[in-house]
């Protein structure tokens, strides 16, 4: 007990000592054309002023230090750039189809000026949305089209939808033709860096697609399920596009940054927000996890600590998401809600995107930040984005903890310890983090993001040879606010110089529960991490270790690494969520997975008849 004591002053020391934060190597801006929001400013320009505003977006970039501007070159079925399918973007004279003065390529402009600063270009597209002012009637939208517009030569694959405006069909398979056909003639006739979409797909549930589902969705159980594969299978192929006609060209999108909640998918994030799974029918974590995409950049809205989206909590989950895969993640800020902000609010000034610039360098897998938009950003002090992160002290309270997870007994907190080698693992409130101290050695746990934290770290107490009682003290900071708690651990000690080797697997399924037996003859160290899919199970001191025909995984291997043996276990991408956990015998490991009820449901919630005929509010990226 005294040692625990006299480590208390280190525990401080450790948490209030900033970590070196990585620096992210994607910082861009989007520079939105709808609505002439950033660029152009207004209609009707000269080719000379639309030079001069491209240059004052270049260089404030540059200023900023962004390494990249994603150009909005499709807000509307139409173009910002010379080609021979769309239209001119009306936002350039006025008129749609009416070349800007001179034949000026805006695109081409932004390429040549980007490159020679520095940054990279990429281009900006909406896929489906071809009108965006309300009409009343099909043909009153379709009257705002210019003749020549391919809309009318598609007119059978156009929803009018009940906002008042048309789109493309996504399960129409001359749409995704006419996409990649626009997208190819770009990335062919121009140096760009990147094809970038963003959070626009299916605008509601209400979309009137029952003749293409009837004719196309047979294999589908619902409509859901159909719209969602349709807008994958487009993601999918401008991917393999992108890949094959420009290599070096990446191909990334901007989804909503709520995927899903946990109350509806349980392996959804734990937000109350609007779920773009269901609502705009964007299976973003499919596109990460089949690796559809070079990066993913989820717009993540919110402020850290909202109710309806906490941005950590996001932020974690997305972290987990493209964890064990080649996806870059980039987060998408709320530049707008700051430069938007009241006094009093907390989006005022710029100390809320402050926080999450230095949550983002100081997770695991964040690689960039996208900021919404280049207008907004112009409106506040950027001087944030130049400085170094900051870790303020954080708060010290009594304890945060629901009561039930207060520990005054052993249960949830356990150890393996062979010789001097402790393998802790405990329970804290979800999303913290979570430091051990025993003896004179602390540890900071690694979390699975559902309350369960493992981590190792050196026993300096004599060896025991049975299962004993030891207290450790728990440290968790979540959003600012320590709590200390002292608690016991079970400890189970195992013989470190005993190599062992699995000698035989059993396993059996229920509905609840897969079980797994590693008979070992002789008790080792064991630990598990998980990291999306995969679940790496790791025995020591191990010299051999046999492989197993378990159909409940997609697949499985295993591996010898001086004394450790490693199996990689990877999941069905089933969307359930799972709960690991491991006990140990004298003769055998236990490893047990805990399983949830099927993520999808039935029916989609907003699959049914609906007389209101709903839709999705417009998304952040066509705000004034």
């Amino acid at each position: 007990m005294r040692k625990i004591l006299l480590c208390l002053p280190l525990l401080f020391l450790f948490l209030l000592v900033p970590a070196k934060a990585a620096e992210l190597e994607m910082r861009g801006v989007w520079v939105s054309s709808v609505y002439n929001l950033d660029y152009p400013s207004r209609q009707g320009l000269t080719e000379t002023q639309l030079k001069a505003e491209a240059d004052a977006v270049i260089e404030q970039a540059v200023a900023w230090d962004m390494t990249a501007i994603f150009l909005q070159v499709r807000p509307s079925a139409d173009a910002l750039y010379a080609s021979e399918i769309m239209p001119w973007s009306s936002v350039l004279t006025g008129k749609q189809g009416q070349a800007p003065d001179g034949g000026f390529d805006p695109l081409a402009y932004f390429i040549e000026q980007c490159h020679a600063k520095g940054l990279e270009l990429h281009a900006w597209l909406n896929p489906y949305r071809i009108t965006r002012t309300a009409a009343e009637t099909r043909d009153g939208a379709f009257a705002q089209l210019c003749p020549d517009h391919p809309a009318h030569q598609l007119a059978d694959s156009v929803v009018f939808h009940s906002d008042g405006c048309l789109y493309f069909d996504p399960g129409q398979p001359q749409v995704q033709q006419h996409l990649l056909e626009i997208t190819r003639e770009i990335l062919e006739n121009y140096d760009v860096d990147g094809i970038h979409l963003d959070d626009y797909f299916y605008p509601g549930s209400s979309f009137a697609d029952k003749e293409t589902y009837a004719q196309y969705g047979g294999d589908f159980k619902n409509i859901g399920d159909f719209r969602r594969n349709m807008v994958s299978q487009l993601i999918d192929q401008l991917h393999k596009l992108a890949k094959s006609t420009k290599p070096e060209a990446q191909f990334g999108v901007s989804p909503a940054g709520i995927w899903a909640s946990s109350l509806q998918i349980p392996t959804g994030a734990d937000t109350l927000g609007s779920q773009s799974y269901f609502e705009s029918y964007a299976d973003s974590r499919r596109w990460v996890r089949e690796g559809m995409v070079d990066y993913i950049a989820p717009q993540i809205y919110w402020e850290i600590g909202a109710d309806s989206g906490d941005f950590s909590i996001l932020l974690d989950w997305w972290n987990k998401t493209v964890a064990d895969t080649d996806i870059k993640l980039y987060i998408g800020l709320a530049a707008y809600k700051a430069a938007e902000a009241e006094e009093g609010s907390v989006w005022y000034g710029t100390e809320e995107l402050q926080r999450q610039l230095d949550a983002m360098r100081e997770s695991t897998h964040t690689s960039g930040a996208l900021f919404f938009r280049y207008g907004s950003l112009k409106k506040v002090d950027t001087s944030f984005l130049l400085t170094e992160t900051k870790t303020e002290t954080p708060i010290i309270r009594e304890s945060l903890w629901p009561k039930e997870l207060v520990l005054d007994t052993p249960q949830g907190n356990q150890a393996v310890r062979s010789g001097d080698h402790l393998k802790i693992s405990c329970t804290a409130p979800r999303y913290s983090k979570v430091t051990v101290f025993y003896g004179s050695n602390y540890s900071t746990l690694q979390s699975d993001c559902n309350g369960s934290y493992n981590g190792y770290l050196t026993a300096e107490a004599p060896f025991e040879t049975e299962s004993y009682s030891s207290p450790a003290l728990i440290c968790s900071e979540k959003f600012g606010v320590l709590t200390v708690k002292l608690t016991p651990f079970t400890i189970t000690s195992v013989q470190a110089e005993n190599t062992v080797s699995v000698e035989k697997i059993e396993w059996f399924d229920t509905n609840a529960l897969h079980q797994i037996d590693f008979y070992t003859r002789t008790p080792c160290a064991a630990e598990f991490r998980t990291s999306g899919d995969v679940l790496t199970l790791d025995f020591s001191p191990c010299r051999l270790g046999v492989l197993f025909d378990d159909d409940y995984f997609a697949s499985m291997t295993v591996e010898q690494a001086a004394d450790t043996t490693r199996y990689r276990l990877v999941f069905p991408d089933d969307l359930q969520k799972r709960q690991v956990q491991l006990t140990w015998s004298p003769e055998k490991i236990t490893l047990q997975i805990q399983k949830s009820l099927p993520e999808h449901p039935t029916t989609d919630p907003q699959d049914a008849e609906s007389s209101s005929h709903s839709t999705v509010p417009p998304p952040a990226h066509d705000r004034p």
